[in-house]
Order: C-alpha cells, then sequence, then structure tokens
C-alpha cells in the first residue's frame, strides 16, 4: 500500500530499546501523521506493557503491537514494511536485518551491532545508538523516496546474495580454510 511503514520484528524485551523508536516517532511529530510504526514480536509481558503505556503517554495514534507472528503472518507483516529498524544496544549479529534484506527492505542498525555494510552498500543507515541517531535515520528513511527505497532495497538483496547466503558463506570458510593450510593468501574479510 501507499503507507510508509516502519517495522521492527524481534523479541519484545528491554534490551532491544524498542522504546527507542516510539520516541522517535513522538519527535518526528507531523512527519508520521500517514505513517504507520508496527512492532512485530511477542516476549517480556511487563516491557510490553510498558510500550503500551508509552504509546498512550504520548499520544500515539498510529503504533501497532502484532504480537508473536510466524508462517504467512509474519511473512506478509513484513513484507508490508518500508523500512525495518533494529534499534538494540548491542546485538552480537543481527539476523533480523537478513529478515529485511532478503525481502529488499532497507534497514536501520546501530552500531551496537556489525551492520556497517548497510551504509557501504547503500541499503540502509547504520547509526550511533543514540536516541538523536535513531530519530535521524528514521528522518532520514521517511524523506526517502519510495523509489530510492526500492533500489536501497535491491542493493540489500545484492549484499545478502554476497556475503551471507550458504554458498557465500561456504566460499569464505574454503578460502580461510585454504590461508591457515598457506595454500591461498590471506581473505579479504580477515583482520588481523
Amino acid at each position: 500500500d501507499d503507507i510508509f511503514r516502519l517495522g521492527y520484528l524481534g523479541r519484545i524485551s528491554p534490551r532491544k530499546n524498542v522504546e527507542g523508536l516510539l520516541y522517535a516517532w513522538a519527535n518526528l511529530k507531523e512527519m508520521v501523521n500517514n505513517a504507520e510504526l508496527l512492532i512485530i514480536g511477542g516476549g517480556d509481558a511487563t516491557y510490553e506493557t510498558f510500550l503500551k503505556n508509552e504509546v498512550k503517554r504520548l499520544g500515539l495514534q498510529n503504533v501497532k503491537f502484532t504480537g508473536f507472528l510466524s508462517g504467512k503472518e509474519k511473512d506478509e507483516a513484513i513484507a508490508s514494511l518500508s523500512v525495518l529498524a533494529m534499534p538494540s544496544e548491542f546485538e552480537n549479529f543481527g539476523n533480523v536485518i537478513l529478515e529485511g534484506l532478503i525481502r529488499k527492505i532497507p534497514c536501520i542498525a546501530t552500531k551496537g551491532a556489525p551492520w556497517q555494510e548497510l551504509e557501504t552498500h547503500h541499503c540502509g543507515w547504520w547509526v550511533d545508538y543514540s536516541q538523536e541517531g535513531i530519530t535521524s535515520a528514521i528522518e532520514k528513511a521517511l524523506n526517502t523516496s519510495r523509489e530510492k527505497l526500492a533500489i536501497m532495497g535491491e542493493n540489500g538483496r545484492a549484499l545478502l546474495e554476497q556475503n551471507y547466503t550458504v554458498e557465500a558463506v561456504a566460499i569464505k570458510m574454503k578460502s580461510l580454510y585454504e590461508w591457515i593450510l598457506k595454500k591461498s593468501n590471506k581473505p579479504e574479510f580477515v583482520y588481523l
């Protein structure tokens, strides 16, 4: 549809900083009047109650909580997103970003996760873990044309296929072992 929809996908837990998206939404006021924030996931009931109370306190009308989804419902919810956000303070990888990239959805991740490739491959925003950083990235996403978001989505899918498919990882593992056995030069993904 024509609605700009920002999404969060994952466990509902204080560690995930979902409230960072709510506060950004509140700060952006009129910019998000015709947009929607979709929170997909379940988990900590106390934290989810806190989030819903914050939505009421901030007077946000365009935030929806889906609860835990799987299968077709999850796929449809993710497919409806314009941008996927991972506002966590820390993630060792953040598989949720792959969920977005495979579906050609630009992503936002904080620098608490190793997703600098979102910027280097022009498929999203990699921002400081701060309210200002998260809000700024969402504002940039809102100001990005649908055409540009589509190009970013294509770039993201290419990044995933280049670096994160089973085949791509297998090739990298083979080159790593060949280097360890001194049969080839150091692979570009090894940092020493």
